[in-house]
């Protein structure tokens, strides 16, 4: 089975941090995104999520910070793992791997779902991923 990973990044105010991919990704430039990648031969999902936050946005994080959150198979040959991780760094602060991201931004759970309702065009996610951005959105209320 292909392994991806996901990664919901939260702040103390309980938004997310969303990255907008590169103008030369092959697949959904310019559009916004959680962190993703693949799973690298001989990787755990845990440890592909911890190099993908090292690559794509210069943060450390700790496998003890990474908490599992919920897989998604998208077919039969297909899953997603999803990661949680509170970090507060501002938006300025994090390292953009530039061929991937062109730009980071904070944003509430609810303006993401919004995204994916009435600005599709924009985001990588269609209305199937609703439920999981409002499932993580009841588990940062469990976290207060």
């Amino acid at each position: 089975m292909k392994k991806e990973i996901g990664v919901l990044i939260y702040n103390d105010q309980h938004d997310i941090l969303i990255q907008k991919r590169s103008a030369n990704k092959r697949s959904y430039p310019n559009r916004w995104a959680l962190l993703h990648g693949h799973v690298e031969a001989g990787e755990t999902v845990e440890v592909a999520a911890v190099r993908e936050c090292k690559e794509e946005l210069g943060i450390e994080v700790e496998m003890s910070e990474l908490h599992p959150f919920t897989t998604i198979e998208n077919s039969e040959t297909h899953a997603t793992y999803y990661f949680y991780v509170r970090c507060n760094k501002n938006e300025a602060d994090f390292i953009l791997q530039e061929e991937e991201l062109s730009q980071v931004k904070w944003c509430s759970i609810n303006d993401v779902i919004d995204m994916i309702k009435n600005h599709g065009e924009t985001i990588v996610y269609k209305e199937d991923k609703i439920e999981l951005f409002q499932s993580f959105q009841k588990k940062l209320e469990q976290l207060k």
